[in-house]
């Protein structure tokens, strides 16, 4: 017997915030179970949070600018801010989820441009804090910014600013951009 042959279609818009938004929250789930390891969690929802900022501008920027391309290099800052003010979304920079944004891209850069350290501490501690602390280290000024609460505002912020943005933007154009989704049929198919 003859097996049938079916015909699928399928399509979809790959906007990549969503990916980077699951990554940043699953990142955040992890750390949140596992003490040991919470460090590279929070860090890996931090670095997910910022690139998701930036993929969300992008994304964004495309449905409501004409030619978005021609500010594929500008500073996601910029982006934020431009589009705010495309979108009519008030951006107050020293409020949040704007200087949060602010404060995750200078993180992103860093993270990016990542420069080597020297670090020395001299302190004078009580027996109890030397044996509770012994296999503590100096941290850098990187590392210290690595924190749970740090890594909860950063995913918060850019969820906000989603929020913020597709309030504003009309439904014709939001394909894609609230959640990442895809249609399709399937038919019978006959030579």
């Amino acid at each position: 017997m003859t097996q049938r042959k079916i015909r699928r279609t399928q399509e979809r818009v790959f906007a990549p915030h969503h990916m980077l938004l699951s990554a940043a929250r699953h990142a955040l789930e992890a750390a949140r179970s596992e003490k040991l390891g919470s460090f590279y969690g929070h860090l890996s929802a931090m670095t997910f949070s910022a690139l998701a900022l930036e993929a969300l501008c992008n994304a964004i920027g495309s449905a409501v600018i004409q030619d978005w391309k021609d500010f594929d290099s500008a500073r996601p800052i910029a982006k934020l801010r431009l589009l705010a003010d495309e979108l009519g979304v008030d951006y107050a920079s020293g409020k949040k989820p704007w200087l949060t944004a602010r404060w995750l891209m200078q993180f992103r850069n860093a993270i990016a441009h990542a420069k080597s350290e020297s670090l020395q501490t001299d302190e004078v501690i009580s027996e109890q804090e030397h044996k509770n602390r012994k296999f503590d280290w100096p941290q850098s000024k990187l590392e210290r910014e690595v924190t749970a609460g740090n890594a909860e505002r950063a995913l918060a912020a850019v969820v906000d600013i989603k929020r913020l943005f597709l309030e504003r933007i009309p439904m014709d154009k939001r394909s894609g951009l609230e959640v990442d989704s895809a249609t399709g049929s399937s038919t019978v198919h006959i030579d």
